[in-house]
């Protein structure tokens, strides 16, 4: 059995692992949106504009508005569940959303290596995207993975100690 000194040195352990994977989430959900909003601008027809035709401009527009407000808004997301990983792990008192979140990102993410996998083999991504895509995708599947194993191990054995 492990002495009482040991269990809060691995639940500081956890605590601080904790802390670290909500900030990876939530620096991943910054890059994401900067990423999106780059690969928006690059492949945007509003740099065609006038050879288009104005209707073709506006519904481009559209889209680019409404995907806009989808990225920023999974942003937020992403960072309200890196803060409230960072503040349970100082101790503080959090509730469940947060994990159903990162959990809901984890097969996001799994999905999207999926589609990424399979778009790579279909079309012309170049090979150095694909890579760097997969990359920072499974990087954000195993930072929201480690906050929920963290979170809930520290919640028991917190738990225990208290108990």
């Amino acid at each position: 059995m492990d002495t009482y000194e040991d269990q809060k040195a691995l639940l500081r352990r956890h605590r601080d692992t904790l802390y670290i994977a909500g900030t990876g989430t939530m620096i991943l959900g910054l890059w994401s949106m900067a990423e999106g909003g780059l690969n928006m601008l690059a492949t945007s027809s509003l740099q065609e504009g006038m050879s288009t035709g104005w209707e073709q401009v506006i519904s481009s527009t559209q889209s680019i508005v409404a995907m806009l407000v989808f990225m920023i808004l999974l942003m937020l997301i992403q960072v309200y569940v890196g803060v409230c990983a960072r503040r349970e792990s100082r101790g503080e008192e959090r509730g469940s959303f947060y994990l159903v979140l990162a959990g809901i990102f984890v097969v996001l993410d799994v999905l999207f290596i999926g589609v990424e996998v399979f778009l790579a083999t279909q079309s012309e991504y170049s090979v150095d995207e694909t890579i760097v895509h997969l990359t920072i995708s499974i990087l954000s599947a195993f930072s929201d993975l480690q906050l929920i194993v963290s979170c809930l191990r520290a919640r028991r054995l917190s738990a225990a100690l208290e108990g």
